[in-house]
């Protein structure tokens, strides 16, 4: 009898060529692509927008007043009664400040009269202005100042202008000024001296702020 072919061989099927091939059609393709370049990165992500000012917001520093940079604006405050005596003793030591104080002149003019010291030659007259006044010399100024004085006089004053800072001869301000600081003076020593005020320091051994005194 012939002898039977094992089953398993009986149900083998050949293997598929096509299927392999088209495998390794495949697997040679991504080999062949080529690698992601290290130099290539990622996209960057847009910034979210946020709004700028255009214009830079300068931040001021707040000046705070501390009593010395009070005591120091106070310095040279004077109440209106002291501008008055001061005024009124400058006219008696000054007759150019007494003439200024005589003529009708309109409150800028008469800062020229008061900034200047005259020097006068008959019907001429020079005032001699401080510089740091210059500003208010102009033709108007003089011409007004001119008038002024010819009516105060009666005469016709031919006035010129000059800046002049010599300091040998004063101003009726400065006139003003320098009657400030001899009263200022004699009201320190006035203070320093007085009774009572010696008694307040040796008691509570206080210390006296001379530069806090001031005329009235």
């Amino acid at each position: 009898t012939k002898k039977s072919e094992p089953a398993a061989a009986s149900r083998a099927r050949p293997v598929n060529n096509s299927a392999l091939e088209r495998l390794a059609s495949v697997s040679e393709r991504v080999q062949a692509r080529p690698a992601p370049s290290a130099l290539e990165t990622a996209p960057v992500k847009k910034e979210a927008y946020r709004w700028k000012a255009t214009t830079p917001v300068v931040q001021t520093k707040e000046v705070v007043a501390t009593p010395k940079a009070l005591k120091k604006a106070l310095e040279h405050e004077k109440t209106p009664e002291l501008a008055a005596k001061l005024a009124a003793e400058a006219i008696e030591r000054d007759p150019w400040a007494a003439q200024v104080s005589q003529l009708s002149l309109p409150k800028l003019v008469e800062q020229v009269a008061l900034n200047a010291w005259k020097e006068q030659n008959g019907n001429a007259v020079c005032l001699h202005l401080r510089s740091t006044q210059r500003h208010l010399n102009s033709s108007g100024a003089q011409q007004k100042l001119a008038q002024a004085l010819s009516d105060l006089t009666g005469t016709t004053v031919e006035l010129t202008i000059v800046e002049d800072d010599n300091p040998a001869v004063r101003t009726p301000l400065e006139w003003r000024q320098a009657i400030y600081e001899e009263k200022l003076a004699q009201a320190r020593e006035s203070i320093i001296a007085d009774n009572n005020i010696q008694t307040l320091r040796r008691f509570f051994d206080a210390e006296l702020d001379e530069e806090s005194i001031r005329p009235i």
